[in-house]
């Protein structure tokens, strides 16, 4: 008796999986040229130097998305908060420059009172006062210049920390862009294997309907029609979740057309020995990256300055002062009132003689807080330098793991395409072939997941070496 492909298929499906994830990814193998390999194949690569420094970062190999990186930068809710950080610390700048300009009071006072005296009769009285006082600071020992000193230190500290920040996000927003693309095709190839078991199922019914399979064969493809039902609302939700995540870090809604358009391009590895020897040249640097390092010495020099001041708190500060005082006088005798207006400038101190040890207070915290920088550096270091030696061990193992699952995809091609040629001579059966295209499909993704982690963990050795190519020169 000659049995359908479909019924050879049903009765071989329990032992050819163990599980119902293997079972989706069955499906998966049925269609019938996956997009990944063709993908694979594309001519329009682009490939860039590892010794050009750009070659850390993923756009350079996806043109899509570097628009993407760079509107993120300006739209994001992030990158918006950044920037009303800046521009917070270029009002403290101004608020320090003050310092040195005129700074203009004025004093008014008015009351009443009922004054007894021996020598006139008591009565009502009024007093009027006003007073106009311009001060402009003199000298004051440095202490204006270290305040403002201060005040542009905080300003390169919130721009490292905004950089940093926004690396962060960059990075975040580089590594959705890869998984949404991951994602788009395992939509298509689950598209695919549900269209495949469609048909499956209708041919089945056809079968049962005719008495040539049980029942049980026949509830067996409808399981496997649900899971392959499951497998797609599973890929369209991920590629849901990823184009969401997309979306938000770029601040804008329209990125998927930008997603759809692109495909993997060939991605050249770089040898073991050039992942080592770059991070070798990292390794051997100050293994802190321009920000992290603006960050310590805006910080450093924050505590530099609150020890000089300190310093200099029981020294007379000199000031030049001139005022206009303005009253009125009763006069004894009579109702009348006498104006009196009187001015005068003239040089002014303040001196502070004794506050409690405030300043020494002051000094010793700054002096603590320099020591725990130190040690807060050198621990970042040595961070960065096992960092360093992680992602090179890391890259290493990615090359070692996609040269292998690549060679492992090329011989199962070589398998199907032997199989093609030889037709009926050949000695694959259906159920080999659809193991085999199982085997090829499951590589193939694989190395697509393999390469994704690959770039993340390039751009992650990029940034200790080198500033986010995306952000805007300081």
């Amino acid at each position: 008796m000659t049995f359908p492909f479909w019924f050879v298929f049903s009765i071989h499906f329990r032992r050819m999986l163990a599980s119902r994830s293997t079972l989706a990814v069955l499906l998966l193998g049925l269609a019938s040229t996956s997009a990944l390999s063709a993908q694979d194949g594309s001519p329009d690569r682009q490939l860039v130097s590892a010794s050009d420094p750009r070659a850390f970062f993923p756009e350079h190999y996806f043109p899509g998305l570097e628009p993407l990186l760079r509107e993120s930068v300006t739209q994001s809710p992030n990158a918006v908060f950044q920037q009303a950080r800046m521009e917070e610390t270029e009002g403290q700048i101004e608020r320090a420059e003050t310092q040195y300009h005129w700074q203009v009071n004025a004093y008014g006072r008015y009351v009443g009172g009922y004054e007894m005296r021996e020598d006139i009769d008591n009565g009502v009285r009024q007093l009027v006062y006003t007073n106009v006082i311009g001060r402009r600071p003199l000298y004051h020992w440095g202490k204006l210049d270290a305040r403002k000193d201060q005040a542009e230190a905080q300003r390169a500290l919130a721009s490292a920390d905004v950089g940093l920040a926004l690396q962060d996000h960059l990075l975040q927003v580089r590594e959705v862009y890869l998984r949404a693309l991951a994602a788009k095709e395992r939509v298509q190839l689950a598209d695919n294997s549900l269209e495949i078991a469609r048909k499956a199922l209708d041919g089945y019914e056809r079968l049962y309907d005719a008495g040539q399979v049980s029942e049980a064969q026949f509830l067996e493809l409808q399981i496997q029609y649900q899971e392959a039902e499951e497998l797609q609302v599973s890929a369209r939700r991920e590629y849901a979740y990823r184009m969401n995540q997309l979306k938000q870090l770029v601040g804008r809604e329209d990125v998927e057309a930008q997603v759809q358009a692109t495909d993997f391009p060939e991605i050249e590895l770089w040898s073991q020995e050039t992942i080592e020897e770059w991070g070798e040249r990292i390794r051997s640097g100050e293994l802190l990256g321009d920000l992290t390092e603006q960050r310590y010495d805006a910080m450093r020099e924050t505590e530099e300055k609150n020890i000089y001041i300190a310093k200099r708190t029981y020294l007379p500060d000199v000031n030049l002062e001139v005022g206009l005082n303005n009253d009125r006088l009763e006069d004894i005798n009579s109702d009348d009132n006498v104006m009196r207006t009187y001015a005068y400038g003239g040089v002014s101190i303040d001196w502070t003689i004794w506050d409690g040890w405030r300043a020494k207070a002051d000094e010793r915290i700054a002096r603590a807080k320099l020591r725990r920088l130190e040690m807060e550096e050198r621990l970042k270091r040595r961070q960065n330098a096992n960092q360093i030696d992680s992602l090179v061990e890391e890259l290493n193992f990615n090359r070692m793991q996609i040269d292998s699952r690549q060679r492992r995809a090329d011989l199962l091609q070589r398998q199907l395409q032997l199989a093609d040629e030889l037709g009926d001579r050949s000695e694959m059966t259906s159920l080999d072939r659809l193991r085999t295209q199982l085997n090829y499909e499951r590589q193939l993704q694989d190395v697509r997941d393999l390469r994704i982690n690959y770039l993340l963990n390039l751009a992650k050795l990029g940034l200790l070496a080198f500033n986010d190519p995306i952000l805007p020169e300081s």
